[in-house]
């Protein structure tokens, strides 16, 4: 047993669970909120908290055996018996003794209390306000409350009530047997850990059974197969055809700046005029979040890349200078979620069936940044650089899921690299 100091400055009680009952199911320790900053505070309140867990543990330690129920209501007892204690705390009443309760049964040593399913459509409308409250945007709520929401309807055709690692495995497994990709079921898990993160926070239960957990979700593809790269005879296909040429101006370029800097759709779509840098050495894009309504995917997307020669070459310097408003392109920021590539992807798409590439057949505008990465990839440019160039948070991912920072001369070097005209397979 020992008081620590929480990263958040509040300290806590440690108190370690007998080997015993950690065989038969019980946590490997308990760590109690003081709800304090104050150490001189926290080391008295811990004389008057700490009894009441160890004199629990050691009556429960007498049993020989558990059901996972009874291990969730002595949890359960034991949050209500401190709670009740800080009331008398804050009451200025001393504290009452905790007396946990154990019940003989002719079978196992003890019965098995009432099996009650965990509130979790109350904690999630409560974690889902909190999140709201956090200047979190619309989709990434929407999102959390969708994954979640699955694991919730999950949890409610379980016969076992225990909130527990096992049964967090078992939701794994039910992951792995639908048809998502990998990518998104991390995605559902990590909403998960965070769901039961914020639960121990706010003390709804006493410890996080995700804390320490690991998993695995299989594919039968390759990482770099996941997301479909343009080929180059599907590249000349869409640029020399009479409907991409005569496709809005607006389409043309975000396309043009995926494919030859390996921006992301909606990071092309938001840009304004000011954004872009054509009077110093090297002109540049500055992806940010600082306009109206502008959003990045995450800290590192926070960059500025190099304009391509090719781009310049193209006339993009031009198209830039012509604009007579604040926003480069004629694109807005749609629906609850204030998508800027939403109508872009819908007009792309268009064109494609113009094209006459069919649909769940063909690569997508996103494949654009795939071809840009993976381009690179195979002429031995480093992962790490190309990370920063494409605003990858994870420098491990950038090659397997499409594929220090550097000033401008050097990423000029890396972005000058992608070409549509040598020697490249696939290109």
């Amino acid at each position: 047993m020992y008081v620590y100091k929480h990263p958040n400055s509040v300290y806590y009680t440690r108190i370690c669970t007998p080997k015993k009952l950690v065989k038969l199911g019980f946590p490997f320790d308990f760590k109690i909120s003081l709800r304090t900053k104050n150490r001189p505070v926290a080391l008295r309140r811990n004389l008057v908290v700490a009894p009441i867990v160890i004199q629990s543990l050691d009556k429960w330690a007498e049993i020989d055996a558990f059901t996972p129920d009874v291990i969730d209501d002595y949890k359960a007892a034991l949050l209500q018996s401190i709670s009740d204690t800080w009331l008398s705390i804050e009451a200025g009443h001393p504290a009452h003794a905790y007396n946990p309760r154990t019940h003989k049964s002719s079978q196992n040593g003890i019965q098995p209390l009432s099996k009650k399913k965990a509130p979790l459509h109350r904690w999630l409308a409560e974690f889902i306000h909190s999140k709201k409250q956090q200047n979190i945007t619309a989709l990434t709520v929407h999102q959390l409350n969708q994954r979640i929401s699955h694991f919730i309807a999950f949890y409610d055709k379980q016969s076992n009530s225990a909130m527990s690692s096992a049964l967090l495995m078992a939701y794994v497994d039910h992951l792995n047997s639908q048809k998502r990709s990998p990518k998104t079921n991390k995605e559902f898990l990590a909403a998960i850990k965070q769901f039961f993160k914020w639960l121990e926070a706010v003390q709804e239960i006493p410890s996080n059974p995700a804390k320490q957990m690991t998993a695995t979700f299989r594919t039968h593809q390759h990482a770099s197969e996941e997301r479909l790269r343009w080929s180059k005879d599907e590249l000349e296909h869409l640029f020399n055809h009479h409907e991409f040429k005569q496709s809005c101006p607006s389409v043309q370029w975000v396309s043009l700046l995926q494919l030859y800097m390996g921006l992301r759709p909606s990071e092309a779509c938001q840009l304004r005029v000011s954004d872009i840098s054509i009077s110093t050495p090297i002109p540049s894009v500055s992806i940010t979040d600082k306009g109206t309504s502008q959003r990045v995917k995450n800290k590192h997307a926070i960059r500025t890349v190099p304009i391509h020669p090719q781009l310049i070459e193209l006339g993009f310097l031009n198209f830039v200078t012509a604009q007579q408003r604040n926003q480069l392109f004629k694109f807005k920021p749609l629906g609850e979620n204030q998508d800027w590539s939403k109508a872009y992807r819908t007009q792309f798409a268009r064109l494609q069936n113009k094209l006459g590439m069919k649909a769940h057949k063909r690569p997508t505008c996103y494949g654009f940044r795939h071809t840009f990465i993976d381009t690179l990839k195979q002429k031995g440019v480093e992962e790490v650089r190309v990370a920063e160039v494409v605003g990858h948070a994870n420098h491990n991912m950038t090659y397997g899921r499409y594929g220090k920072r550097l000033n401008l001369f050097a990423m000029l070097d890396i972005v000058s690299q992608f070409t549509l005209s040598g020697e490249e397979n696939q290109l």
